[in-house]
């Protein structure tokens, strides 16, 4: 391990010891980080930025009150994943919306070129670029929501990649 990575590690340890002792600002700086790769997540279930944004919103308060059961055995982005994959499909719940039928297109807002672009480093090889940006298209996302409700989580991972 690098002197930096030591470093960044300390930091993050030292972060999640504040905001399990109730500190808001450690735990906004603990999962600032993740919150525009778990935005997109949250779409591509949801297939709108108004649900993904409330399902981002619900995981974060869960996470929060769930934080002393984060043990640190996986990364901190897995669990976060996990806790917006459980609060995506109970944003459609609370809104009483339906699976889409076959042959509809539904509740979908497209997702925003400017908000991907938060994702994309200014290094990043272009197929992968590329792939992030074909994994929100509006096709796509139809495609999920034809799935049944619990099968969309399971087309994308923490890399953001498709399956």
């Amino acid at each position: 391990m690098s002197p930096a990575q030591a470093e960044n590690t300390l930091l993050a340890a030292d972060l999640l010891a504040a905001a399990r002792g109730g500190d808001g600002e450690a735990f906004r700086l603990l999962v600032s980080p993740h919150l525009a790769a778990l935005h997109v997540h949250a779409y591509r279930m949801l297939g709108s930025l108004d649900d993904a944004d409330e399902a981002l919103q619900n995981a974060l308060l869960s996470a929060w009150r769930a934080l002393d059961g984060y043990q640190g055995q996986a990364p901190l982005s897995h669990w976060l994943y996990r806790i917006t994959t459980t609060s995506s499909p109970k944003v459609i719940h609370a809104t009483g919306r339906r699976p889409v039928p076959t042959g509809e297109i539904g509740h979908q807002q497209p997702y925003p070129d400017r908000l991907l672009d938060q994702l994309t480093d200014a290094d990043a090889d272009p197929a992968a670029t590329t792939e992030r940006r074909e994994s929100v298209a509006l096709a796509f996302i139809t495609a999920l929501q034809r799935l049944p409700a619990k099968q969309p989580a399971g087309g994308s991972n923490p890399s953001g990649r498709t399956r």
